[in-house]
């Protein structure tokens, strides 16, 4: 995740551009530092150690070939072969190639370097030689085989839990113990704060003109590299915040005040990054509605079939990255395109919608809802939906009256 420093920044300005936990990230920073000065150290004793044990094979193989053709000019380099295994008889640590533990290795190997040449002489001794060494041989092929694990993961479990619990570790979990130690102490925490659940998002009621949350899908919209969803209901609120606890970017979850809309159960498609939902797909018409407008959108939809229009209707998701290939999508096969945000409207999803398919020279005719360059008064919700025209019956009528013109 984290392997280049301008990631690194990316990070840090994300964080300081929502006014994130910096002391909690200048922690976080100073472990990453570490393990970043000594994460190539690590890598480069695997690498040493897959080449020790790539040539002990390679001498291994000689040496079978040696026996079975029993010739006197060979014994000498047989001779040569057995020493230098002897010189590396204790080399062997390296915990995903050959571990200190490993006793099957070890035994055979050491039995190989105490028989020695000598055993070439004793018929006995050695086809027991040659039987150790096509055991060797086997057990080589199955350590250079193994998954190689990241030098940067290993780094890290070495650094905060020391070489010893490795060492002790089952050899079946080892790989999947530094990597689940790697994602819980090291990236979860940092994605912990990049993960913004914003509550009290749109229109907000009780809590007065100076709570209304109708301009935070525009502001995060400008910084790099955020995500922004909002949910629908309170179904795929839970599935967002799983879905931005697995990213390696900032990520900002937008959901209104009050009791979560529980309509739509049935319509829980996983959450797939950058990607909307339909949840009908019919002609004419085509909403796009940004969480909470969902359920109004619903209303919007029974109104329309009642006076006879066909409507589809997406649920948005993300607010950024856009779903480029809806937007094309409902551009090609339908007439109006329709967008519903509690939110203002300069720099909101619908403005940017709609100038992404001016750029791809979609000239289908968009209609916004959502709120005007003004401060939103008090009211409950409902009233206030009616002041703006963010209510099914006025957006309805709106859409019809703008259908009739095309």
């Amino acid at each position: 995740m984290f392997g280049k420093d301008d990631e690194l920044e990316k990070v840090k300005s994300a964080l300081a551009a929502m006014d994130g936990d910096m002391s909690a990230f200048r922690v976080w920073q100073k472990q990453y530092d570490k393990l970043n000065r000594q994460w190539q150290a690590v890598q480069e004793r695997y690498q040493k150690a897959r080449q020790i044990t790539e040539q002990v094979h390679r001498n291994a193989k000689q040496l079978e070939e040696i026996l079975v053709d029993d010739t006197q000019g060979q014994r000498k380099e047989a001779a040569r072969i057995l020493k230098e295994w002897k010189r590396l008889q204790n080399g062997f640590d390296h915990e995903f190639l050959i571990s200190k533990e490993d006793r099957e290795f070890h035994s055979t190997y050491d039995t190989i370097v105490r028989l020695g040449i000598k055993a070439v002489d004793k018929e006995d001794q050695k086809l027991i030689l040659q039987s150790e060494v096509e055991n060797l041989i086997a057990l080589l092929e199955e350590n250079l085989e193994k998954k190689q694990p990241s030098a940067w993961k290993l780094c890290f479990f070495t650094l905060n839990h020391g070489e010893q619990e490795l060492i002790e570790l089952p050899p079946a979990e080892k790989l999947n113990c530094i990597d689940t130690t790697y994602q819980q102490e090291f990236l979860q925490p940092i994605i912990a704060l990049l993960v913004f659940a914003i509550d009290r998002a749109g229109l907000v009621g009780a809590d007065g003109e100076t709570h209304q949350g109708v301009f935070d899908l525009s502001f995060m919209g400008m910084i790099p590299n955020m995500i922004v969803l909002a949910p629908k209901n309170k179904w795929e609120l839970a599935d967002m915040l799983r879905f931005a606890f697995r990213q390696n970017g900032p990520v900002a979850v937008r959901y209104p005040r009050g009791t979560a809309y529980d309509g739509l159960k049935e319509h829980r498609a996983p959450i797939c990054y950058g990607k909307s939902e339909w949840i009908c797909e019919e002609m004419q018409i085509a909403i796009f509605a940004v969480g909470n407008m969902v359920e109004e959108a619903v209303k919007v939809h029974e109104i329309l079939h009642e006076r006879g229009y066909d409507c589809s209707l997406i649920n948005v998701r993300f607010v950024k990255p856009l779903d480029q290939e809806t937007l094309l999508k409902a551009a090609k096969e339908h007439l109006l395109i329709v967008t519903m945000e509690e939110n203002i409207l300069c720099g909101g999803f619908g403005y940017a919608a709609a100038a992404f398919l001016s750029t791809a020279n979609e000239n289908t005719k968009v209609l916004h809802f959502g709120i005007d360059d003004q401060f939103v008064p008090h009211g409950t919700v409902s009233q206030l939906h009616e002041r703006i025209g963010l209510d099914a019956q006025s957006m309805a009528e709106k859409i019809i009256e703008t259908y009739k013109t095309i």
